[in-house]
């Protein structure tokens, strides 16, 4: 079974292969379709629940190309059909979603996208994959994305700030499959030492 999300007001320039790479991010997608005519609205299926609700808390009332998108789960069962007009807030709070209710662990709505709640984690076992560091971290907290580099290095975005300090606490210098890890928040005016991550 797949799950669908709806993503309206889309900016016209976006390309299937754009939202496709921005949608990656969350996690594997079964489709990912977008209209030409009309423009403006696009719908993507996750194979997961859990990557079709990281995206929804991740990309909605965020700027893709020009415009900020509104991200939902879709209510309609047409492919190439918009979903019925009304009903969408566009708020952020997950009461506005056509899907399944937030699963939200900090219980409040997920304002100041600005802000970004990242924890670094140092000496990863090798063979880890994003994947895995995401399902880890979700036994953790509410987690938005995670990803890993080739150098053992990896970090993860939490929707809360409660979540990324319970992750630090409990992670720095635990063990991960053999390795003594060491978590720290990321410096939200530093550079990430150089690190260049694309978040899953």
């Amino acid at each position: 079974m797949t799950h669908r999300l709806y993503f309206g007001n889309l900016d016209v320039n976006i390309t299937q292969q754009d939202l496709e790479d921005e949608c990656k991010r969350f996690g594997r997608t079964a489709s990912v379709w977008v209209a030409r005519s009309p423009p403006g609205f696009a719908f993507v299926e996750y194979e997961d629940i859990r990557d079709a609700e990281d995206c929804v808390r991740g990309l909605n009332d965020t700027r893709l190309g020009a415009q900020r998108v509104r991200v939902e789960f879709a209510r309609n069962k047409g492919k190439n059909s918009a979903p019925p007009s009304g009903g969408y807030g566009g708020g952020r709070d997950g009461g506005g979603y056509g899907g399944p209710p937030s699963s939200h662990r900090g219980g409040g709505s997920l304002s100041g996208r600005g802000t970004k709640h990242r924890a670094i984690l140092q000496n990863l076992p090798s063979s880890f994959s994003w994947k895995e560091l995401k399902d880890e971290m979700r036994r953790i907290g509410d987690v938005i994305y995670a990803d890993v580099d080739n150098h053992g290095d990896g970090v993860v975005e939490f929707a809360t700030l409660d979540d990324l300090e319970y992750a630090v606490r409990k992670l720095d210098g635990s063990k991960l499959d053999g390795n003594v890890v060491t978590v720290f928040k990321e410096n939200p005016g530093g550079g990430g030492g150089g690190r260049r991550f694309h978040g899953r």
